[in-house]
């Protein structure tokens, strides 16, 4: 192993004892805080002046930072995350432990707290198909949303659409490092996983999409802005933005058992539907 110049090991004699304070060599990762912050203890002021400086050249020597801190324990620190870089957040001001993002189940209830509390222009919604949280160790950075297509005319398609994608902004931008196209990428292969054919999502036309390009969606048309969303047709009030909008769309390639799982699924509820649809009116009938 190449110990770089700041390298606190450096400092350790063959005998275990510190070159600098002949005490035993020693050194610990003291706290770690929910923010990802995290401060450290050694056996003397320069053993910890020697830690420090290589955290903070991480962007220097980023795989040593990474192996002291491991070393350390920082992987064990929040159930075995797996510590991705020491990140240096200029923009947020701080030095974080950034752990792999992980992707998993979440609430709706959960889910839809999280949106009207941290979506820039849009609220919660009554649509659900599936959705999932994902996680930089302990921390919630953000959900996604998948529902039925919002577009009347795309219905029994076999299409699914992402109705939203939200981060709490509010934690430090390292920390969130790519988690949006993380989100995409993993609502497409439940989508294909479950059977469906494709997968759609729209973005406001000052957005630049380019964490939809990192999923390797691919952007198919331009929506206009509207005046409203209430109609004849369908009475109601949304306060979503009514600027233009830019479709995109992913092409899915699931396995035929599972489209038609899918498929058959989707004839039950609907006949379902019918059957209650039937069974209210007759009532509605009768009460007459």
């Amino acid at each position: 192993m190449l110990l770089t110049c700041f390298d606190p090991r450096w400092l350790r004699r063959e005998d275990g004892t510190c070159s600098e304070c002949g005490d035993a060599w020693h050194i610990e990762l003291f706290e770690v805080y929910r923010d990802h912050t995290f401060t450290l203890d050694a056996c003397c002021e320069a053993v910890c002046r020697a830690a420090n400086e290589l955290v903070i050249a991480s962007s220097d020597w980023p795989e040593d930072a990474v192996e002291l801190l491991s070393d350390l324990g920082a992987d064990e620190i929040f159930g075995k995350n797996s510590l991705r870089r020491v990140a240096d957040d200029h923009e947020a001001m701080g030095i974080f432990l950034d752990y792999d993002p992980t992707i998993g189940p979440i609430e709706r209830s959960v889910a839809m707290d999280f949106i009207r509390k941290h979506h820039e222009h849009c609220g919660g919604l009554p649509g659900w198909r599936f959705g999932a949280g994902i996680w930089n160790g302990p921390t919630l950075l953000g959900v996604v949303v998948v529902g039925n297509v919002s577009g009347r005319g795309f219905n029994g398609r076999g299409w699914l659409e992402v109705r939203r994608v939200c981060l709490n902004r509010s934690i430090p931008p390292s920390l969130r490092w790519k988690a949006c196209s993380m989100l995409y990428r993993w609502a497409a292969a439940e989508a294909e996983r479950r059977g469906w054919l494709k997968i759609i999502t729209y973005t406001l036309s000052e957005e630049s999409g380019m964490t939809l390009r990192y999923a390797r969606w691919k952007q198919v048309a331009v929506r206009r802005a509207r005046a409203g969303w209430n109609c004849a047709a369908r009475p109601r009030t949304n306060p979503t933005p009514l600027s233009a909008k830019v479709l995109w769309e992913k092409q899915l390639n699931p396995r035929p058992e599972a489209v038609a799982a899918r498929e058959a699924s989707e004839a039950e509820k609907a006949r379902r539907r019918a059957d209650a649809s039937f069974r209210e009116n007759a009532q509605s009938r009768l009460a007459a």
